[in-house]
């Protein structure tokens, strides 16, 4: 069953990636023997308006005073796990339309896909308006900020109430997913579209090397090069890391339309049971601060181009 599915949202990928916006993404029909394991004490239903998986368009500010806007997408049952997707730069939410669509095939899921600070609708800042192309790289770094609240928003929200949250991020958004994940627990699972050792000149290795024993995913095309080496590199550093190559050259979520095995393999993942609660926490940093490369992966070079910027991602 899972591989009829897998093709058709490769199909709805190939049709639909980056040409409709997830807020007007229709629902999809779903298919129980598809669903992740939900507790039965977390099987209450969902208010009535929620229960057909409807987009729904929210928004909620960061504590920095950034007002964010998403595309929640609630499952069929309270307390279900769920997604936050993060896009990569330069784009917007509307890029997951297409994995939304096909994630909500499995009713137990809710996914949430956000727009990070200066993109799409989240260009309302506390001191007025917001431009990615005139970020700084704290700025950059701040995208982890709007990831997190993410997670606050999803654990407040009435009806929601997940039993666990991963990540996805694409290209620059898993830098930010990784930095967010390295100093909040509470995101069980973390899966990397097209990373980047050093997007912006802002370390994501590092921060993998925090994620304990929490589940990591890279996954990067084959033609991506120097994706393809930021992947293996934090597949080795995580303690519970495995990394896929994709066939062909698409950066970012436009590969999981040429590739059925690594859609498959970013599904399954996502709907694997969370790890133990004494799995979640970071590892302590050394007081100097400190942190040597593991497994000898050496540090990522200060400076790192990022491939959105030069023009070799989308």
């Amino acid at each position: 069953m899972i591989r009829l599915t897998t093709c058709a949202l490769v199909a709805t990928l190939s049709l639909g990636c980056g040409s409709s916006d997830a807020s007007s993404a229709p629902s999809a029909a779903t298919s129980p023997d598809q669903s992740p394991a939900v507790p039965p004490e977390v099987q209450e239903r969902v208010p009535a308006a929620a229960e057909s998986g409807a987009p729904e368009r929210v928004s909620f500010p960061t504590e920095d005073g950034v007002t964010l806007v998403g595309t929640l997408r609630r499952a069929a049952v309270r307390g279900a796990p769920a997604v936050i997707l993060v896009h990569q730069l330069s784009s917007s939410r509307s890029e997951w339309a297409s994995v939304v669509e096909g994630l909500s095939q499995a009713p137990g899921m809710t996914t949430l896909a956000i727009d990070l600070r200066g993109h799409g609708e989240s260009v309302q800042g506390e001191e007025g308006p917001l431009d990615w192309h005139a970020f700084t790289a704290d700025d950059f770094r701040a995208m982890a900020t709007d990831v997190v609240t993410a997670v606050d928003f999803l654990r407040a929200n009435p009806g929601t109430e997940p039993s666990s949250i991963a990540v996805v991020g694409s290209s620059m958004g898993s830098t930010a997913a990784l930095l967010a994940a390295a100093e909040d627990p509470r995101i069980e699972a973390v899966a990397v579209l097209s990373p980047g050792r050093a997007y912006r000149g802002i370390d994501a290795v590092t921060p993998v090397s925090r994620l304990g024993q929490r589940p990591l995913l890279a996954i990067a095309a084959q033609a991506d090069t120097s994706a393809v080496e930021a992947g293996q590199d934090m597949a080795r550093v995580a303690a519970a890391g495995r990394y896929v190559a994709s066939t062909g050259s698409s950066h970012g979520v436009a590969q999981l339309a040429e590739d059925a095995a690594s859609l498959t393999a970013l599904l399954e993942f996502l709907r694997r049971p969370p790890p133990a609660a004494d799995a979640l926490a970071p590892p302590a940093l050394a007081d100097d601060h400190a942190d040597p490369a593991p497994n000898g992966c050496p540090a990522p070079p200060a400076g790192s181009a990022d491939p959105a910027a030069a023009g070799t991602a989308p």
